[in-house]
């Protein structure tokens, strides 16, 4: 149909947005656990879990280096808010979208909106 490519986009890069915000979420707790950081990376790199973004964005939040962004943290925010917003129409109540949503805009309300996606870790715990 019309606008197949950009509504296919948005249901992408929804993925995309929920496994990175899971990714910091797991990377936090592992830290707070008392995991090295390189330790945690090398065993979720080696798990069932280690799709492409994660294993892209995984070695940005070991080093926290978010500078010379792959996909902006704020376009992230705005896809998944899109997604989340084309999913109401349709009447479908996504989950884990919006929460995925709130996670990236806190990230975006530290300044963090101009970084990397994976910058959305800085905000877990807020």
């Amino acid at each position: 149909p019309v606008a197949a490519g950009a509504t296919w986009k948005l249901i992408n890069n929804m993925l995309v947005s929920v496994q990175i915000s899971a990714l910091g979420e797991a990377m936090a707790l592992a830290a707070r656990a008392g995991f090295d950081a390189k330790l945690a990376a090398s065993l979720l790199e080696s798990s069932a879990v280690a799709s492409g973004a994660i294993k892209t964005k995984l070695p940005r939040m070991v080093a926290h280096d978010y500078a010379a962004p792959d996909f902006l943290l704020s376009l992230m925010l705005k896809d998944t808010r899109y997604v989340t917003a084309m999913a109401r129409e349709l009447g479908l109540d996504l989950k884990l979208a919006p929460a995925a949503a709130e996670l990236y805009a806190a990230a975006e309300k530290r300044g963090l909106g101009g970084d990397d996606l994976a910058a959305v870790l800085e905000a877990v715990g807020e």
